[in-house]
């Protein structure tokens, strides 16, 4: 568990755009350097879209662009560090702009407890998940169902995670995520009974209430 002894504020904001997001990203990132807002998270969920990290490009697409746009999926780069990925409805996706001071000894520290955050929430669906070390996300077996991506300037972070909840598995078979083959993905859909209530709004909850103590925040504040 990290111990921050800070506030973090959390804000869900439902579907929007990838555009959208970014724009609120930015703006937090430089308030938070300022210091003129707490570490803050923004759990919310996209349209369809596909995003190149640093380290890809499209190579990393299994079909040409024009079918990627009939299947109404964009796609745009990101700052965040990785390869592509997607994301959609039914996906939880966490932004957090959170200050990691003395970079070179807590940003691992943070990613490992993103993905705590996120094991801890699993299990809370009888879903056993693990890290595996150099393979960033969180595995069911040799099944990916969530993805880890960041980037980090002046010691504030963008960007974040993806878990799958009842994301459409089909729309990975445009892409190579994250360097694998689509049929790696699940989601807690794909693998619980029929009937296991696993919305994003769903999701949300649990995360907020089994996740968040992960990173030990002395105060949370929650808006919408």
């Amino acid at each position: 568990m990290m111990e921050t002894n800070n506030q973090l504020n959390i804000a869900t904001l439902g579907t929007i755009s990838y555009e959208k997001a970014w724009d609120m990203q930015q703006e937090l990132h430089a308030s938070r350097i300022r210091d003129e807002i707490p570490d803050t998270l923004l759990l919310l969920e996209h349209t369809p879209v596909i995003t190149l990290g640093t380290r890809g490009s499209n190579d990393d697409l299994l079909v040409d662009t024009e079918e990627i746009t009939r299947r109404g999926v964009s796609i745009h780069r990101a700052t965040r560090g990785g390869q592509a990925t997607l994301h959609s409805p039914g996906q939880l996706v966490g932004y957090f702009i959170c200050n990691v001071r003395n970079i070179e000894r807590k940003v691992r520290m943070f990613v490992t407890a993103i993905e705590d955050s996120l094991i801890q929430t699993l299990k809370k669906y009888n879903v056993d998940g693990q890290s595996v070390q150099n393979h960033p996300g969180i595995w069911i077996k040799d099944k990916k169902i969530a993805s880890i991506g960041l980037s980090i300037s002046k010691a504030t972070t963008m960007h974040g995670f993806a878990l799958n909840c009842t994301t459409d598995l089909g729309l990975f078979s445009l892409l190579s995520p994250c360097g694998l083959e689509p049929s790696q993905m699940c989601s807690i859909e794909s693998i619980r009974p029929s009937g296991t209530e696993c919305s994003v709004a769903h999701v949300i909850e649990s995360y907020i209430t089994h996740g968040i103590p992960s990173f030990g925040y002395a105060d949370t504040v929650q808006t919408t």
